[in-house]
Formats: structure tokens, sequence, C-alpha cells
């Protein structure tokens, strides 16, 4: 009479081998994982040399100039704008003010006298103060037109030598493209080459070994390497 034997073990040992050989397969994968992301550090294609290299550099160095300029002349407008903001206040306390001193010129004109020397003399120092701020008011206004004309002219500059880089800069984003998929493709040759070496190696001992005590631990290595090399495909 025949009888059956059987080789699996106690149930706690094959659960203890298999929860080693899951903690082992883990741990694996996560040291691959570091090996494939040392790769992925590799440097890739620098498009600011890219730029520097294919662009005009007349054209960069006009834009740097514009973009200075056009700050500039903006800070100016401001400047000038903070300026005529305080004129403006000054010019609305003096007519205020010449409106108070109307007001008792009036009322003396009606009591038949005259006002003092002292309001006199107040009124024609705002007076003079009025048409002092109003002509400094008026010269702001003309150089705020000014630089708003100049700023008009900078735009329209910048406009132009932005069109230009635009077009200079459609060969370079395909270059770096094209440079970014082959860098793409090393990245890839280079994980599979450290990959694929270790998968054959797997196979070989899983052939080897298939029924030994190693075998949980040679799938897990497998199951590692396998899920590695298609993330690796997935992602180039």
């Amino acid at each position: 009479m025949n009888t059956s034997h059987s080789a699996k073990g106690p149930l706690k040992h094959r659960l203890m081998v298999s929860a080693f050989s899951i903690a082992f397969g883990l741990l694996f994968y996560w040291l691959l994982g570091f090996i494939i992301n040392d790769i992925g550090t590799l440097e890739g294609p620098d498009y600011s040399e890219l730029e520097e290299r294919m662009l005009d550099e007349k054209l960069i160095e006009a834009a740097e100039t514009l973009d200075n300029q056009i700050t500039e002349t903006n800070r100016d407008i401001k400047e000038q704008q903070s300026r005529q903001k305080l004129l403006k206040d000054s010019i609305d306390n003096s007519q205020r003010t010449m409106d108070q001193l109307l007001d008792l010129q009036r009322l003396s004109l009606e009591k038949d006298s005259e006002l003092s020397p002292e309001a006199q003399e107040a009124m024609a120092e705002n007076i003079q103060l009025f048409l002092s701020n109003q002509q400094q008011y008026q010269a702001l206004n003309d150089q705020v037109s000014q630089l708003n004309e100049q700023l008009t002219e900078l735009s329209g500059k910048q406009r132009e030598n932005n069109e230009l880089l635009f077009e200079q800069r459609i060969p370079v984003q395909e270059e770096y493209e094209a440079q970014y998929e082959r860098h793409n493709w090393i990245l890839a040759a280079l994980k599979l080459a450290v990959l694929v070496p270790l998968l054959v190696i797997v196979v070989v001992l899983f052939l080897k070994y298939r029924g030994s005590t190693y075998t949980p631990l040679i799938y897990a290595a497998g199951i590692a390497l396998a899920a590695k090399v298609m993330l690796v495909m997935h992602e180039h």
C-alpha cells in the first residue's frame, strides 16, 4: 500500500517562512528603489544652457535693458504722482484758506470796513502759494504725460522683442524635448541594465533550487524584480 508523504511541515513554520519571504521581498524591492532612484538623479539637459547657446544674445540683452527701463519709468511715474498728490492737498488747503479770507473780505465790505493788514498779507501769500502750486502741479502733470508716452514706447519695443524671442525659443524647446526624450531612454536603459541581469540570476536560481527551502525567498525576489521592471517600463 502506497503512503503519501507531506513535506510541507507544521503550519506555524510555513506561516513564519511566508512572513519572512514577504518581508524579504519588500526589503529587496526597497533596496532596488534606492538603486533605481540614484540612477534617476543623473543630470538631464539644461534648458538655460540651450537658450544661452541658441538664442540671439542681442535680443536677450535688449530684453533685460527694456525690462530695467520699464521698471525705472514706472517708478518715476509713481514718484511724480506722489508729488502731485502732495501738491493737490496743498492746493486744496490753499483754496479753503482763500475761501475763508474771501468770506472775511465780503463781511468787511458789508460793514464798510477793510481787512486787517495781517489778513491782507495772508491772502496775498496764500494766492502766491496757490499759483505756485498750480504751476508745479501742471509741470508734474506734463512730466507724467511724457513718462507715460515713454512707457508706451518702451512697452511696444518690449512686445516686439518678446515676439522675436518667442520665435527663437520654438527650436530651443524642440531641441530640449528631443534631448529630454533621449535622456529618458538612457535612464531606462541604465535601470534595465541593472534589473534585467538580476532577474536572469533569479530565474537561474529558481530553476536550480526549485522545491528547496530557498524557493519562497527566490519567489519574493523575483516578484520584487518583476514589479520594478514593469514600473521602469511604465515610467519611460
